[in-house]
């Protein structure tokens, strides 16, 4: 055996070394990219709100509750479709104008009265009712099933509940 035989075969050990260590990192990259982009692909938004889904198969949630909103007496209409545009229908939309609130997801979750006017964007807390503020001739009171609630835009939203905002003037 000669001199240069004996210093190659560490070097070429070195070699087949190297390009399966190689081949081991470039493969846990791409392992390391798909769960990645699988992660990014099916995770459901950040902001559930701003989820969309085109139909209603599938849901892990799906309640109804019914909204009326009261100003001076005389009860405001809810739009039809709020929530529901080209890109399909939101976790919280209404079909008609009845003030049933559809509440629909494809995961459990607690969703607030807040969240509904943040999808129709209106305003809704403890002061004002769209642009109808309480001040010294004026009151807004919130009843859940009959129960006035001091949690205003902090209700839970359940199903069947009965919810009534009342903005009116003091007599």
């Amino acid at each position: 055996m000669t001199a240069f035989n004996l210093c190659a075969q560490p070097f070429k050990y070195h070699v087949e070394t190297s390009k399966y260590m190689k081949n081991k990192i470039i493969i846990g990259i791409v392992i390391l990219a798909a769960v990645g982009l699988g992660y990014w692909y099916f995770a459901p938004p950040q902001d559930i709100l701003q989820y969309h889904f085109a139909e209603h198969t599938n849901l892990a949630l799906h309640h109804h509750i019914n909204l009326t909103i009261l100003i001076s007496n005389n009860s405001m209409q809810i739009p039809a479709d709020i929530g529901i545009d080209d890109k399909g229908m939101r976790v919280v939309h209404t079909h008609d104008d009845t003030g049933r609130i559809h509440i629909e997801g494809p995961y459990p979750h607690d969703f607030y009265l807040k969240d509904f006017f943040t999808v129709w964007g209106k305003r809704f807390d403890n002061q004002c009712i769209m642009n109808y503020c309480v001040n010294d001739k004026h009151t807004l009171t919130v009843m859940v099933n009959g129960v006035q609630s001091d949690d205003y835009e902090n209700i839970l939203m359940v199903d069947e509940d009965v919810v009534i905002i009342d903005y009116r003037t003091i007599s």
